[in-house]
């Protein structure tokens, strides 16, 4: 009965110790749960600031890397390097670069005055007579450039121009390019002022005008030089100008590049639609540019700055159809990667053209007889310099017989290569119709 009693004892004690354990448990499973979700909420508090944190610092940091992109993609880039590979023309342009002698493909690379082609032993020259015909016979040139100084009426002019193609076509089998910078306006305008043909506006008064203005313009400007007989027009200057405040820049057509872009089109189409050959000038532009004491121009743009203005422009121009381009007589180093080298001397330029840009036609040099462009860089080794670079053509050297000269003489020792002439003289067969 004891040991009966004394067991049932033992049973209650250990089920209410047993009761006890489980309260107890329960009691610190409640706790810890406040305190766990107490944590938890501090915790996803924390995370929740801390992730703000971190996505507005990813979002900064992506736009910070956007941004950088942006500024280094440019739409345009200048190669590390330039040298152009063998081009092949079409099978008319192919055999007469077969037929050419060296020296009549070296001829063909430059555009000079009637005097020049006369070594100028006249002042003038009025008419292509028999003088005329035996100075091209020993130097056949791509083409003539003519100024006020040729011009006494309509009938003299076409017929100096037209005896000129004439000839050329009937020794050679290849047309001349008959050449005139007539950009209108009272000072840039030198065969309307002497044929007294009613001139066109110049570019900046075009500019207030409006585009309709220009296509206007360019087709009477392009109607009276065509009926003269010229085929190359040195017209389009497609700078953008930061103020129309000097001389060269009243011959643009204005400071915002957008407007300045649509112009530039324009005067190119209605040239080109005329079947008169048109050109852009003076790449990369001089609008911005400042002289030193030799007269030697430099732009300080960068390539981001260049790629926001000027070359949107000339783009436009290359776009609508131009098929010349004339590199300036301007050091960009932006674009030349040398503080001491011209643009019209820099293959990086020229591959910045040709690759970047897409431009396939004839590359000339600017006016290549510039007293202060001499002094520094020489006349007929500039000349060589330009060849070797890319450039098609020479536009009018400082002493015309002696370019020759030197660039025959690279030609035949090699500093000038067999495929870099064909290229040039190749470009300037196909733009002349072979």
């Amino acid at each position: 009965m004891d040991i009966q009693k004394t067991g049932l004892n033992l049973f209650l004690v250990a089920e209410g110790l047993l009761l006890i354990a489980v309260l107890v448990f329960a009691l610190f499973s409640t706790a810890t749960g406040a305190i766990k979700d107490k944590t938890k909420d501090t915790e996803n508090s924390q995370v929740s600031e801390n992730t703000g944190a971190q996505d507005n610092w990813v979002s900064t940091e992506k736009n910070s890397e956007t941004e950088t992109e942006d500024k280094e993609e440019l739409r345009w880039s200048v190669p590390e390097d330039y040298t152009e590979s063998r081009v092949t023309f079409s099978a008319a342009v192919e055999a007469k670069l077969a037929s050419m002698s060296i020296e009549q493909k070296v001829a063909q690379l430059f555009i000079v005055s009637p005097e020049a082609l006369n070594e100028h032993r006249y002042e003038k020259v009025t008419v292509f007579g028999n003088s005329s015909k035996e100075a091209f016979d020993k130097y056949p040139v791509g083409g003539l450039v003519y100024g006020a100084l040729n011009f006494q009426n309509i009938d003299q002019t076409k017929a100096l121009l037209k005896g000129a193609k004439d000839y050329s076509l009937q020794q050679y089998g290849i047309t001349l390019f008959t050449a005139i910078e007539e950009e209108g306006g009272a000072n840039n305008s030198p065969l309307a002022t002497a044929l007294l043909i009613d001139r066109v506006s110049s570019a900046s008064e075009l500019g207030n005008q409006g585009l309709v203005a220009v296509q206007q313009a360019a087709g009477s400007r392009v109607n009276y030089v065509k009926s003269a007989e010229f085929n190359l027009l040195l017209s389009t200057i497609a700078d953008v100008s930061s103020a129309l405040d000097t001389a060269y820049s009243l011959r643009t057509f204005g400071t915002d590049v957008n407007i300045v872009a649509d112009m530039v089109a324009a005067d190119i189409q209605a040239i080109e639609n005329a079947g008169v050959g048109a050109t852009l000038k003076y790449f990369p532009g001089k609008a911005d540019a400042t002289a030193d004491a030799t007269g030697i121009l430099s732009s300080s743009q960068t390539l981001e700055e260049l790629c926001n203005r000027s070359l949107i422009s000339y783009q436009a121009g290359i776009d609508a159809g131009a098929s010349y381009v004339m590199i300036g007589n301007v050091i960009v180093p932006s674009i030349t990667d040398d503080e001491n080298v011209p643009c019209c001397l820099s293959g990086r330029t020229v591959g910045l053209l040709r690759e970047s840009m897409g431009f396939d036609g004839v590359l000339i040099t600017d006016n290549f007889s510039e007293e202060g462009f001499v002094s520094v860089y020489g006349g007929s080794n500039a000349c060589v310099e330009a060849i070797k670079a890319g450039i098609d053509m020479i536009y009018m050297p400082a002493d015309f017989v002696e370019a020759y000269n030197a660039v025959l003489g690279a030609v035949n020792n090699g500093n000038i290569s067999e495929d870099r002439l064909n290229n040039a003289v190749g470009r300037i067969l196909t733009a002349k119709g072979v």
